[in-house]
């Protein structure tokens, strides 16, 4: 059985904040998020294309690195990644792209 959502409780004038990661999609839904939301959201972006879930730790961003949002305190991270495996931490110990198995597994074990 599913846990029941978690409401977000927000403050008085307190706006929500929403880090949104991704790929080219993500570029392009970016400018219509922000239209959407601009009234009630703060939006940190981390996408640029050609990015998969991985390329947005700090191990590979630096200090663009999600973890370094933790201080700010996000009530919403919205993930779109398409499933891109052309950069060096989608490639296996060779530098090739991962494929197949060893490409999902890499996927499925990004946080």
């Amino acid at each position: 059985m599913e846990a029941p959502p978690t409401p977000i409780d927000l403050e008085a004038n307190e706006l929500l904040r929403v880090v949104l990661t991704g790929d080219s999609i993500t570029d392009q839904v970016a400018p219509y998020l922000e239209w959407i939301l601009s009234r009630t959201a703060t939006i940190e972006h981390r996408h640029l294309w050609g990015t998969a879930t991985c390329d947005w730790f700090s191990e590979n961003r630096g200090d663009l690195g999600l973890e370094y949002l933790e201080s700010w305190q996000p009530h919403l991270y919205i993930v779109d990644h398409g499933g891109n495996g052309i950069t060096p931490c989608m490639a296996d110990a060779s530098g090739l792209p991962l494929t197949g198995e060893a490409y999902t597994a890499k996927y499925l074990a990004d946080p």
